[in-house]
């Protein structure tokens, strides 16, 4: 999408075929993983990748100690130095793009850029309430 801005069309006809299929999974996926929560909610933490980005430090922790890994905070910035985006980038900052890497520039809700106001409008008929849940917009 992001480094060949055909590539939508000529694998699915159009962006709109590309939400129609991907959103309503997403939407599944976390009303899946919800409905299962009650059974073994020792095992199910939600957490969202922007917060996790923002506030790594207050967020990854309790994510490992749920899963039985050490989740002190010298392993999380252990972790965190080696899974920077400088380091995946290989030694750019965030903001530096590259279209043609996967970790394209590092910038948390860059899809803003990429999506206009009707696939905005589309994404959001189908999460709903998911959408404003996760303050995507």
């Amino acid at each position: 999408i992001r480094t060949d801005p055909g590539w939508i069309k000529s694998e699915y006809g159009s962006l709109q075929t590309v939400l129609d299929r991907m959103v309503p999974a997403w939407v599944n996926n976390i009303q899946g993983a919800r409905a299962r929560w009650h059974q073994r909610q020792h095992l199910y933490q939600e957490v969202l990748y922007e917060k996790m980005q923002q506030e790594p430090l207050e967020t990854l922790p309790p994510l490992l100690n749920n899963i039985g890994v050490d989740g002190s905070i010298s392993i999380v910035t252990s972790c965190l130095e080696q899974a920077s985006f400088t380091r995946l980038s290989g030694g750019r900052e965030k903001g530096q793009e590259n279209v043609s890497s996967h970790f394209r520039n590092g910038i948390i809700g860059d899809w803003k850029n990429h999506l206009d106001k009707t696939a905005v409008a589309e994404v959001r008929k189908v999460a709903g309430s998911l959408f404003d849940e996760f303050g995507y917009e």
